[in-house]
């Protein structure tokens, strides 16, 4: 596993990968400290089924309509690639960042997005191939705070909601390190590892996400999992803030 963290969003015409449409990518490679390694990738993707537009939820087309993603889609323009052409753009700028080792994808509720990459795929390669099959998910972290520091998720920073990529990687982001800096700061040299009540809340959340109603129906070993990963990633966010301000 690399050091390499794939901020990703992608918008759809609706929320189910096997029925709707991908309209736009977005991806960000960077470190830990939120350095970026490049300046990103974006694309506009032009759905291959004529119908994607009569399928679209009347919410999803408000909404696409008042951020002008549709317009965009049906402009056409540089930016604008088929459904082939994208896969191959995101299995490119993956390979970029995976000869390290398998990079994270990152983002919020960024199992939505990595559900939809699953199903592109170019010349039998797949989009995730090169992806780890751990990700951060700065959700996670949301209802953490949510439920165990309410004076944390009070503060944490406005998002811009327009669903468009650009915005919500940036939110994503900020997000992110606005909780490394009061969530998952540790005090001077102190990199003590995560209470089990921090580990129980964080890996009922993921449990919650990935298999909603599962948790503690007396599958002990797949909690267990949940807690691993969940104790992976509180160390590893923490292990990322910098000690000397």
């Amino acid at each position: 596993m690399s050091g390499v963290l794939l901020w990703t969003d992608i918008e759809t015409t609706g929320l189910d990968e096997c029925r709707d449409a991908v309209l736009e990518i977005g991806m960000q490679a960077t470190d830990w400290d939120l350095h970026p390694l490049d300046r990103g990738m974006r694309v506009v993707v032009r759905p291959s089924r004529w119908w994607w537009r009569l399928r679209m939820s009347a919410y999803c087309r408000h909404m696409h309509t008042v951020n002008r993603l549709i317009d965009e889609v049906d402009a056409g323009g540089a930016h604008t690639f088929s459904r082939s052409e994208a896969a191959s753009a995101v299995i490119e700028y993956i390979a970029k960042h995976s000869e390290g080792g398998m990079p994270l994808l990152a983002g919020s509720s960024v199992d939505f997005d990595r559900r939809f990459l699953k199903r592109m795929h170019c010349l039998g390669h797949s989009a995730l191939e090169r992806v780890s099959h751990r990700i951060v998910d700065v959700s996670v972290l949301d209802e953490i705070a949510r439920h165990r520091y309410p004076d944390v998720y009070a503060h944490r920073p406005d998002r811009t909601t327009d669903h468009r990529v650009a915005n919500c990687l940036h939110d994503s982001m900020n997000l992110y390190h606005y909780y490394q800096q009061h969530l998952l700061k540790t005090e001077g040299k102190d990199q003590r590892e995560p209470t089990y009540a921090e580990i129980d809340a964080a890996a009922h959340v993921l449990c919650e996400r990935w298999d909603p109603g599962e948790w503690g129906k007396g599958f002990e070993t797949a909690d267990d999992d949940y807690r691993q990963d969940a104790k992976a990633m509180l160390i590893a966010a923490r292990k990322a803030v910098s000690i000397d301000e």
